[in-house]
């Protein structure tokens, strides 16, 4: 698909009529029965931005998303001291700064599944229905048809394929200034920034499942890696990786009590001449029970732990989290939701603040956090909504939130 677009400037002296491109591709290949299916998408488009800058507004307390840390105690308020916070002060206002300059954006996608039972089971199917179309040509019935066999029918390992199964997938975008990558599309995925780039980021995912979809038992195997190079604000290039390895196993000991535990090894890096550099490694480990004495109601227990160590300030952290829930179906009428959030983390040595992706953003002590909710349904035409929350931070005093909301319809 390929569009274009002219934009004619009226009433301004300065401004100039622009022209602006679109083009988009879409591939499927599945052959097999699906048993290998395959897309590959691509977006290139025209279009223009200007240089950024992050300014964090003071709003009042409750009123803003983000909460200001003086970590290093100088009194000054850094950029990377301002961390996101559901009942924070301040609010960031992204501030465009000179002219618009053209650039060219470029998004590639490309997802690979399969499943080798499929392929096997499609070649078992086609090598049959060849010896029949043998057969009848002797009794002179017609030619055979050609079949497709798969490559790997003649292995005899098509039972113990059937549970495997997997996914890979590689995708990214690139913003370039205006015609240094036209024809190009593949670029994002190469992920190599030089000086006429703007801003590019890629990811490669890959999955191996063995019992994808049994409730019994699943496994699942994954790769996963994030790179970001921006150069659009004000700061300098800001560029960060994280990768994740892990692997989840679920499984169902009785039959209300299910299981599900992953584990995964994390490293996250950022440089940025404006912020101060880490690099984090850890490994953390998660776990959900869930028992369902009746269909009507569901207990839970969500265990979490981890260690990380960020080695630009030799700063290590542990964290522990329990977080019990329960939830109750009100006969058709609504349900009833409830759960308690703990988490302890500890940092070595004791003196030194914590880089905010560190324990997934917690604060060194006790956090606790209760919600609880109520959906009921009045009547044909009125439902009722309730929540409460109350949270208690380190060194901050308990916040509690409440809402109540009503709702006719006509």
């Amino acid at each position: 698909t390929f569009y274009e677009a002219y934009i004619a400037a009226v009433g301004a002296q300065d401004a100039e009529d622009t022209e602006s491109d679109l083009a988009q591709v879409r591939v499927d290949f599945a052959p097999w029965d699906g048993g290998l299916s395959t897309t590959l998408k691509t977006h290139l488009s025209n279009t223009q931005i200007a240089r950024k800058n992050r300014n964090y507004i003071y709003v009042g307390t409750g009123n803003g998303i983000y909460l200001w840390e003086d970590r290093n105690e100088n009194g000054l308020k850094e950029e990377d001291e301002f961390v996101p916070d559901p009942d924070g002060e301040y609010v960031l206002y992204v501030e465009r700064i000179g002219d618009f300059q053209p650039i060219t954006e470029v998004r590639t996608g490309v997802r690979v599944k399969w499943e080798p039972g499929k392929i096997l089971k499609a070649g078992v199917r086609g090598q049959g229905s060849g010896v029949r179309d043998q057969g009848s040509e002797v009794r002179g019935r017609g030619a055979p048809l050609t079949t497709h066999h798969s490559p790997l029918t003649k292995t005899g390992w098509w039972p113990g394929w059937k549970g495997l199964s997997g996914e890979t997938s590689l995708e990214g975008e690139q913003k370039e200034q205006r015609g240094t990558i036209r024809g190009n599309p593949f670029s994002p995925l190469s992920f190599s920034p030089d000086s006429t780039t703007v801003g590019t980021w890629r990811r490669i995912r890959q999955d191996v499942h063995v019992f994808r979809g049994k409730r019994t038992f699943s496994v699942r195997l994954r790769y996963d890696r994030n790179d970001r190079w921006d150069n659009e604000y004000t700061g300098g290039v800001r560029q960060t990786r994280t990768v994740e390895q892990s692997l989840r196993v679920r499984s169902r000991f009785l039959k209300k009590l299910n299981s599900e535990w992953t584990c995964t090894k994390t490293d996250q890096r950022r440089t940025d001449p404006s912020l101060s550099d880490y690099r984090i490694a850890g490994w953390e480990l998660d776990g959900r029970l869930s028992y369902r004495p009746r269909s009507a109601l569901e207990t839970s227990l969500k265990l979490g732990w981890s260690r990380e160590q960020e080695h630009e300030q030799d700063v290590r952290a542990s964290r522990i989290s329990l977080k019990p829930g329960i939830s109750y179906s009100l006969r058709g009428k609504g349900r009833l939701r409830a759960h308690v959030d703990w988490t302890s983390v500890t940092s070595t040595p004791k003196d030194r603040p914590l880089v905010y992706p560190m324990a997934k953003g917690r604060r060194i002590g006790e956090t606790l956090n209760g919600d609880l909710t109520v959906d009921y349904r009045i009547g044909r035409y009125m439902t009722a909504f309730l929540s409460y929350n109350g949270r208690k931070d380190p060194d901050r005093k308990t916040i509690h939130t409440g809402r109540m909301e009503v709702k006719a319809y006509f």
